[in-house]
């Protein structure tokens, strides 16, 4: 089975000897949908949600069809790191609608080719505080967990704050 990469923002995986990106669409510029507001990760092809909460929605930011999401999106200014798209999510939050409640955002993509057992990985992904007035605090050690079956809320990545690896 190929691994699952869970990701918190776009990121590039690849060979050390060989320079083979194995992840699909990392600059979520491939589309299969035009999103209208929030949401709709699964727009960006071959990515989807991995959430662990009921209530969520991860983000992506295209410009297409004549909307523009992206650099102004409904909650920050934001250019992106390569082509004209991006994804958005909230990393932790304990208020939804002034209810009490664990919510956490993930997305996810299928690796291109599995990994193989001691074998050298170059991994890297670009992270951004959304600046704005829906965004107040910040998350630190964002990460990459690699899993070997797909995470969604019927199968939620485990909360073992665990990550394969992350930066602060």
């Amino acid at each position: 089975m190929k691994p699952v990469i869970i990701a918190c923002m776009a990121c590039l995986l690849t060979l050390n000897t060989v320079a083979q990106n194995l992840v699909p669409n990392c600059s979520f510029e491939e589309i299969v949908g035009c999103p209208d507001g929030l949401g709709y990760i699964h727009y960006a092809k071959g990515w989807y949600s991995a959430e662990r909460a009921i209530v969520s929605s991860p983000d992506y930011f295209v410009n297409c069809n004549g909307s523009s999401l992206v650099p102004q999106t409904n909650i920050s200014f934001q250019y992106p790191a390569t082509v004209a798209a991006f994804a958005g999510i909230i990393p932790w939050s304990n208020r939804y609608f002034d209810t009490i409640y664990d919510n956490r955002e993930f997305i996810g993509v299928r690796l291109k080719s599995a990994l193989v057992v001691g074998q050298h990985y170059y991994v890297s992904f670009k992270v951004n505080l959304a600046v704005g007035t829906q965004s107040a605090f910040a998350s630190n050690k964002t990460g990459i967990l690699f899993s070997t079956s797909p995470h969604n809320i019927d199968n939620p990545p485990p909360m073992n704050n665990f990550a394969h690896m992350y930066t602060n």
